[in-house]
């Protein structure tokens, strides 16, 4: 495989605030508990190891959870390393995407598995386990029902109601259906779809389907895959639960943090409400708002006194379920974690909440933006170097492209900006003569040069469209190449990994791992070689 690297300050298709967090972290030591590098660790770990973690708690759900489950040695040794007091957690989370939806989700487990090795390495008297979450509670069904393979999007349709994982996998079946033909009888992952097709047999709903395929993408990497939609997990966040419910620490909190940044210009990421949990029911995932005494569930005729939802949290701790406010406190509760991976939009919201973790006594780990990648094929890339220009050239936007393809080609030089500037330079001095004779006339004068330009102007646009003509083939091949590097935004937030892995094999995910640094400060651009080359 092939690398090349595009620095971030390069890819004008991330926001500034993603920017400036990767190149200038130091901008955000406010609102942050460590810095953005990977020398902060030792400070780290040695902070993590006075807090403790009911790690009994954590390992037996996860048992649990792997029961059944044919897992690698490294998988089910990790299990075992959490229990003692010298492990610790990176973690990563997700939504569970269709069939793990677009790249980035891959690209976040890999940067993940990839800095728990660094740490092994530097730090070899502890052990750091890489852990996914599976975000299964969200019940935005339409942000985790599709996937897009060579153009195709693929669309599941399920009408329940509520968290997304605790839905059925009905119709599950027909995209795996469907994605097998796309991907045609010689692709590479054939097996794989097959065990997808397995996995989805031995699935108790959706949540579960999603870690079964995730595990079998992941599992001889030894990443463990968590779901914290459990009675246990939330039973021991039960006093968190009642304090955010009945005394809202959380909305003032961070709508302080969302001022502070305000002033350095960056707009806030998650909405605060009063109550930042969920009610699971049999009308869906509800909101819980209080009105005078009571504390109802929004859209149903439940109400609660506040006695009588103390008890329920203390019986039924599964019904409640974080928001985006709670959910980043509540995963780092259970676990003992030192770093957060995540994309640059999720870890703009979890700047807002420094203030939020002093307050409930939880530590705030070290954020780390996930690596961004792109894969392609030398076939593209040789393309985009036959007409002199580089890959760097397609992050910008197409009509700079093809300015630039312009200026380099062979092609007369349309250009009349030169004799414009010559035009200007016969107006001044004339105007000096005007000025001597009759200064009413300068602005005459003046309105004709206007006039002038622009007539100038319009003959460049007319040589301009003329030549662009002569190199339609040209044009339009980097319009193709543009839309294939970039199909409808970032490559790595809309193709899905099996795009590339039907022509490289699973093996594709063992050659990005080395890469996948997330201190490196670069967008990572593959370039993988097909088997037999």
């Amino acid at each position: 495989m092939r690398l090349k690297e595009i620095d971030f300050s390069e890819v004008g298709q991330f926001s500034s605030r993603d920017k400036d967090y990767t190149l200038y972290p130091e901008k955000f030591n406010d609102f942050l508990a460590y810095p953005f590098e990977f020398e902060a660790f030792e400070k780290i770990i040695e902070n993590r190891q006075r807090i403790n973690t009911d790690r009994v708690l954590l390992a037996s759900q996860l048992e649990r959870q792997y029961k059944g489950v044919a897992s690698s040695q490294l998988t089910s040794k990790r299990i075992e390393l959490l229990k003692a007091d010298s492990t610790f957690t990176i973690v990563t989370a997700h939504q569970p995407c269709l069939l793990t939806g677009p790249l980035y989700y891959i690209f976040k487990i890999l940067s993940c598995l990839n800095l728990a090795d660094k740490l092994k390495l530097e730090f070899s008297d502890k052990d750091f386990v890489p852990v996914f979450i599976l975000g299964a509670e969200d019940h935005d069904f339409e942000e985790i029902n599709h996937l897009q393979v060579f153009g195709k999007k693929l669309e599941w349709s399920n009408e329940a109601m509520g968290a997304v994982g605790r839905r059925s996998t009905e119709g599950i079946n027909e995209i795996i259906e469907n994605l097998s033909s796309i991907l045609g009888e010689k692709t590479e992952i054939k097996d794989l779809l097959s065990g997808f097709r397995d996995d989805l047999q031995n699935a108790s709903d959706y949540a579960d389907f999603s870690f079964r395929i995730t595990h079998r993408l992941f599992d001889r990497f030894g990443l463990l895959i968590l779901r914290m939609d459990e009675k246990p997990f939330k039973y021991a966040f039960r006093s968190a639960i009642k304090e955010e419910i009945f005394n809202s620490p959380s909305q003032a909190l961070i709508e302080s943090y969302q001022d502070k940044l305000s002033e350095l210009g960056y707009s806030k990421q998650a909405h605060a409400r009063e109550i930042n949990f969920f009610y699971h029911c049999g009308a869906g995932r509800k909101r819980i708002i209080q009105e005078a005494d009571s504390f109802k569930i929004v859209d149903t005729n439940l109400s609660f006194t506040r006695a009588e939802l103390a008890e329920e949290i203390d019986t039924h701790p599964e019904n409640f379920s974080p928001n985006v406010i709670m959910r980043p406190l509540f995963q780092e509760y259970n676990l003992p974690n030192l770093a957060y991976i995540g994309g640059g939009g999720e870890l703009a919201y979890w700047m807002e909440r420094k203030s939020q973790f002093d307050h409930f006594g939880i530590p705030f780990p070290m954020l780390i933006r996930r690596n961004s990648a792109m894969i392609t094929d030398e076939r593209t890339l040789k393309q985009i170097d036959a007409m002199g220009l580089s890959c760097e050239d397609f992050f910008k936007d197409e009509h700079e492209i093809v300015k630039k393809y312009l200026e380099l080609s062979d092609q007369p030089d349309y250009k009349l900006d030169q004799y414009i500037s010559s035009l200007a330079d016969v107006f001044s001095d004339m105007d000096e003569r005007i000025k001597n004779i009759d200064p009413t006339l300068v602005k005459t004068s003046q309105s004709e040069l206007a006039k002038t330009t622009k007539s100038i102007e319009q003959i460049e646009f007319r040589l301009k469209k003329r030549i662009k003509q002569k190199e339609e083939v040209q044009l339009n091949r980097i319009a193709k190449l543009k839309e294939k590097l970039f199909p409808g935004g970032l490559q790595e937030r809309k193709v899905s990994i099996f795009e590339f892995m039907s022509s490289y094999g699973e093996n594709l995910l063992d050659e990005m791992l080395p890469h996948m640094d997330v201190f490196s400060k670069s967008l990572k651009v593959f370039i993988p070689e097909k088997k037999g080359q």
